[in-house]
């Protein structure tokens, strides 16, 4: 996240743009550790997650620890409706619980997690700026039925085959193209074999229980995790 002043306090926030480059909308963190409050002046911020529809997919935002270190980020998103999580990240320690972590939220919900990561160093420089960072990865379930059965035959040890794809350390770049239809079309079927009720069913339930995360139309103004434009 980047730091984003409103209302006179200081937020810890993501921000999603559109394809021409205007904000669509910003998610804080909710979590703020004692690093980040002392040394930054970051606020906690104890509002609702946005789940974003940008056509075709929806996006639940969470910075940073608010995904891999507390599970009620991914939890609330997904009953928010979120089809795919993001989970941008400062990994100055920690780099390799991360991409566990996330693959495990991933096995959670059956949805696929990108977690992006600033560099170590930038390419034009080679010099180390940052402890830590880079690893940025992304996690996708099987999204066809034969892929699926594949993974189910060969004895579902490990779920590493769901890292589709990881970076370095230093600054790169990659492009991965996810078929977040399929993805869902699969998920009813994991939540058979995994929790032995069908998909709607569970959602209803939890969502007696549980906070679920707000769906935002970015055409519009809002107020959740902050404001369009």
């Amino acid at each position: 996240g980047i730091a984003y002043r409103e209302g006179g306090r200081l937020y810890n926030t993501a921000t999603i743009y559109s394809p021409e480059g205007y904000p669509l909308y910003r998610q804080r963190k909710r979590y703020v550790g004692r690093l980040e409050r002392r040394l930054w002046g970051f606020d906690r911020w104890s509002g609702d997650y946005g789940v974003v529809d940008i056509g075709g997919a929806k996006l639940g935002v969470a910075v940073c620890a608010d995904f891999w270190s507390f599970p009620e980020a991914a939890l609330e998103l997904f009953l928010g409706g979120a089809d795919l999580f993001i989970n941008p990240s400062y990994m100055f320690s920690m780099e390799g619980h991360w991409i566990k972590a996330n693959l495990s939220r991933a096995l959670d919900f059956y949805t696929p997690v990108v977690g992006v990561d600033m560099a170590s160093f930038p390419l034009s420089t080679k010099r180390y700026i940052f402890r830590g960072g880079g690893l940025s990865h992304v996690i996708v379930p099987p999204s066809t039925g034969e892929e699926a059965n594949s993974w189910w035959a060969s004895g579902a040890s490990t779920a590493d085959g769901w890292v589709r794809l990881k970076l370095g350390s230093g600054e790169d770049m990659g492009v991965y193209s996810i078929d977040v239809q399929g993805v869902s079309s699969l998920r009813r079927d994991w939540w058979r074999r995994m929790r032995g009720v069908e998909l709607e069913e569970w959602i209803r339930e939890a969502r007696k229980r549980h906070r679920a995360g707000v769906l935002v139309d970015p055409r519009r103004p809002h107020q959740v995790g902050g404001q369009t434009g």
